[in-house]
């Protein structure tokens, strides 16, 4: 298995199982990138290791089989997973990563749009209160 790692990303090729995800050294993204060729679908402990993930996960490659894709927040083309990282996280801070990841994460795990629109919402005073140096809507 081959991981290369950044401070907000790390990308994952070159392996046989996906179960390998599960006792990898990810370090703390913010965007898992796995790179698909032809993996097997995922077993129950790897989907709930990527459910319960405290990153946004995608899957880039042309893998058609859908257990393999559904398991993952993003499904993208190896040519995205190159722009991705740029166009998610582009001079942001670590707290705005921090604060779009919990959007993302929320979406996973089944909030519903008024709950993920609440959240945009308070995050977006959050740091306009940082910025601005006042208190936040938290």
């Amino acid at each position: 298995m081959r991981i290369n790692k950044t401070d907000n990303v790390t990308e994952v090729s070159e392996f046989t199982d996906l179960s390998c995800l599960r006792s990898a050294d990810l370090g703390s993204p913010a965007l898992i990138i796995v790179h698909l060729q032809s993996a097997a679908a995922p077993d129950e402990k790897t989907r709930d290791f990527l459910r319960s993930a405290p990153f946004i996960t995608a899957a880039a490659g042309d893998i058609s089989d859908i257990d393999v894709r559904s398991a993952f927040d993003l499904k993208i083309s190896d040519e995205e997973a190159a722009l991705l990282p740029e166009k998610l996280f582009k001079d942001k801070s670590r707290r705005q990563i921090n604060e779009i990841n919990a959007i993302f994460i929320a979406a996973r795990k089944g909030a519903s749009q008024e709950e993920l629109l609440e959240m945009e919402s308070r995050a977006f005073y959050r740091l306009m209160a940082d910025k601005n140096g006042g208190g936040s809507n938290e």
